[in-house]
């Protein structure tokens, strides 16, 4: 079996939401009530197991996760484990994680059990159910498996595991490489998170210290749907470069430029829009020689057909001698900046397009001869991640934005994703 994942999880419905977050983004899966079927279904990205263990006692837990890992032992090493929990920490999560430490000893653990998106949050290593610690709600009463504490360290040590807990402001600063380095060993650790975004920073962090696949990942579908977007960008051939084409006039997209630039994510390669009215076929040759240069050495390019007020009133100036109205130039700078987004692709190699503003990004889909879009997922409110459907181009990630929408790290965080920065 040539499996990319292997979840195993404590009941069924939990099984079916974690696959879900692959089939969404393109994997193909299944989830397995025997886990010796597994030879049977050797076609799926994603194997889903049920071990039924959540409401037995700890010992038969136990039991039944080493008789489901035995029959998945072959592929440790090859796929990334996860272990799925409940996001309200209900089951035998001690006892199976340690049932699974002995059996695989894997370099690191990773236990991030949040679910931001259904109100199940953690903070200074306690987890909360909307606002509320877990062990202080209706789950303490739980007449099968009450929770019996929020402690996230005091949860792991009740499974003779040492942990270490990082917080917000250590995930979202990047500290997490420093950890591993610091450590020298293995680890078990466990996050805070609030933010669907949390999630990236955690993946991404260990995706850069360890190899993936010897990581123990623990969690919710929360921590699921960020491992399955990492690697789904790898399924759409996602390395190198991005080519950025920001034609919209909007404040907000100039600041987001601005701001990826200063963060040496992007060279920005500003189009002379008076030049692309008067003179386009000389801008558009030294537009496109500048951008496939930068591309080729390994940079990120954005192509920006207004940085400052100024030049639009060039840009009039030009369209009043072309005796024609700014409407008109305004769609005739668009056309050029599809044409030059289509001149740079066919000189050199972009991992993946981000677009903002609808009349450049329907008109660079249509000189790429796409006839539309696979939507994989928000990445961020209103913006999508999608995918070309046709054309030449079929397959590449796009990330489409209107002009206003998204805040100042809105372009810095696209460009990473489009580049698969770890």
């Amino acid at each position: 079996m040539d499996s990319r994942f292997v979840v195993i999880a404590d009941d069924l419905t939990g099984a079916n939401d974690t696959g879900i977050q692959f089939v969404k983004l393109g994997f193909t899966a299944a989830t397995l009530l025997d886990p010796s079927a597994l030879r049977e279904e050797a076609e799926y990205d994603v194997v889903v197991v049920d071990t039924e263990s959540r409401n037995v006692n700890p010992d038969e837990a136990r039991k039944l996760v080493k008789k489901a890992v035995f029959e998945l032992l072959p592929l440790w090493g090859e796929a990334i484990f996860y272990k799925k929990v409940d996001s309200t920490l209900r089951g035998n999560i001690a006892s199976e994680l340690s049932a699974l430490q002995e059996l695989l000893n894997p370099s690191c653990i990773v236990f991030a059990p949040a679910y931001p998106k259904n109100g199940r949050t953690t903070r200074d290593g306690i987890h909360y159910l909307h606002g509320v610690p877990v062990d202080q709600t209706e789950l303490a009463k739980d007449p099968r498996k009450p929770v019996t504490t929020s402690d996230l360290s005091e949860l792991l040590a009740s499974g003779g595991f040492f942990s270490r807990h990082l917080s917000l402001k250590a995930v979202r600063e990047g500290s997490i490489p420093a950890v591993f380095a610091a450590a020298g060993g293995e680890l078990c650790l466990s996050f805070d998170v609030e933010e669907d975004d949390d999630f990236t920073a955690i993946v991404n962090g260990v995706a850069s210290a360890v190899d993936v696949e010897r990581v123990l990942w623990v969690g919710s579908a929360g921590l699921a749907e960020a491992l399955a977007a990492r690697s789904s960008m790898g399924q759409c051939g996602c390395s190198g470069p991005a080519l950025v084409v920001v034609g919209s006039a909007s404040a907000t997209s100039r600041s987001q430029l601005q701001k990826a630039a200063s963060e040496g994510l992007v060279a920005v390669i500003v189009v002379d829009t008076a030049q692309a009215l008067l003179r386009r076929e000389k801008e558009l040759e030294r537009a496109c020689a500048q951008a496939a240069e930068r591309l080729e050495d390994g940079k990120s390019v954005a192509l920006a057909s207004s940085l400052e007020e100024r030049q639009w009133e060039t840009s009039r100036e030009a369209a009043a001698s072309l005796a024609i109205s700014m409407e008109e130039a305004s769609e005739r700078i668009a056309a050029f900046l599809a044409d030059l987004a289509f001149s740079v692709l066919s000189k050199s190699r972009a991992s993946g397009l981000f677009l903002t503003g609808g009349d450049i990004a329907v008109r660079v889909f249509g000189r790429l001869g796409a006839k539309g879009a696979a939507l994989l997922r928000e990445i961020e409110p209103g913006i999508p991640l999608t995918t070309l459907l046709g054309g030449a181009y079929h397959g590449m990630p796009v990330i489409t934005k209107a002009g206003a929408f998204g805040d100042e790290n809105t372009l810095c965080r696209s460009v990473k994703l489009l580049v698969g920065q770890r």
